[in-house]
């Protein structure tokens, strides 16, 4: 009796483990199978991999400028362009962005639009973060600056037998081309605030670097500022028309600084320690730079031009620090 029971117990057993193996066929019971948990929801991604390409308003109240995620290969980075209040620090991001990759912004003289010269052509966008309108398409077109006088958009494009200094009206109509690669390499054109001049960057017959002035209304390459400089970038107008910036790399050290040269003194000086070679923007005062620290910080920092001192207004994290 006991060989028989043990038997049938085994019987037993021996079906039920075939029934679940079957995915219990035939069972009436429903068998529920507990796994194991589901991983955790990722973090969320870490602004700040270059908190750059700033733009002062043209009421001095706010700075957009790019912020893009940490990634391995910063060009296929996410960004996201941001609005910073430089009084109370208040940041809105106005437009997420997968690509394509800015190269500058710049404002319209009203404050109401940004234009945006990206790698594949110029857009403009309201400042709120609607109406994003492609106005040129193309390749290496960069520095685009909006005249408060012509109300004309003017550009770069670097590079190719389309090298040269554009302008265009704000709806991206009535283009019009100033320089061609044989009237001499211009790049990184910036309109001044107060009348259709452009800062220019340039070479001389030696092929140094050089900064110089360009009017589009003579087609005159008026003056060659200065010469013999480290490799010059992003050259910008103070509003007084005394000074010009620019970012001058050094190839020792393999860093930007900002430099200002006095047209008066003719003398050129480093106002940053080293900085990147991003675009940086004047404040409308004339009285502080907005650039990128790409040294220590990774965010933005201002700098009075008077005194030297320097203020962070946004983290790594792409958030204000007030």
């Amino acid at each position: 009796m006991r060989s028989m029971a043990s038997g049938l117990s085994s019987l037993l057993t021996c079906m039920a483990v075939c029934a679940v193996l079957a995915g219990c066929a035939g069972c009436t019971e429903e068998r529920t199978v507990v796994g194991p948990p589901p991983p955790p929801p990722p973090p969320p991604p870490q602004l700040g991999y270059s908190d750059g390409f700033p733009a002062w308003s043209p009421d001095g109240r706010t700075v957009a400028h790019i912020a893009f995620e940490d990634d391995p290969n910063p060009f296929l980075a996410r960004s996201y362009i941001r609005l910073v209040d430089v009084e109370s620090g208040v940041t809105t991001t106005v437009m997420p962005q997968d690509r394509p990759i800015v190269f500058n912004l710049a404002w319209s003289p009203d404050g109401r639009w940004l234009l945006l010269s990206t790698e594949v052509g110029i857009f403009k966008m309201l400042a709120t973060g609607d109406s994003l309108t492609l106005l040129k398409v193309g390749e290496f077109h960069v520095s685009a600056s909006w005249s408060s006088v012509s109300n004309r958009i003017f550009f770069g494009i670097n590079g190719g037998s389309e090298g040269g200094i554009y302008s265009m009206q704000p709806d991206g109509s009535n283009l019009q081309r100033w320089t061609y690669p044989a009237s001499g390499v211009m790049q990184c054109p910036y309109v001044f605030p107060d009348s259709d001049t452009l800062v220019v960057q340039s070479y001389d017959e030696h092929g140094d670097y050089c900064i110089a002035l360009y009017y589009p209304a003579d087609a005159l390459l008026d003056e060659e500022l200065a010469c013999r400089l480290p490799a010059v970038a992003h050259p910008r107008p103070s509003p007084d028309h005394r000074n010009i910036y620019f970012v001058g790399y050094d190839t020792t050290t393999r860093s930007g600084r900002i430099y200002r040269f006095d047209r008066v003194t003719r003398v050129s000086n480093p106002l940053t320690t080293a900085t990147s070679q991003n675009p940086f923007s004047v404040s409308p005062d004339g009285n502080y730079i907005v650039y990128h620290d790409a040294a220590r910080t990774r965010g933005l920092q201002i700098i009075s031009i008077r005194t030297g001192q320097v203020f962070q207004l946004t983290r790594k994290d792409g958030q204000s620090v007030h």
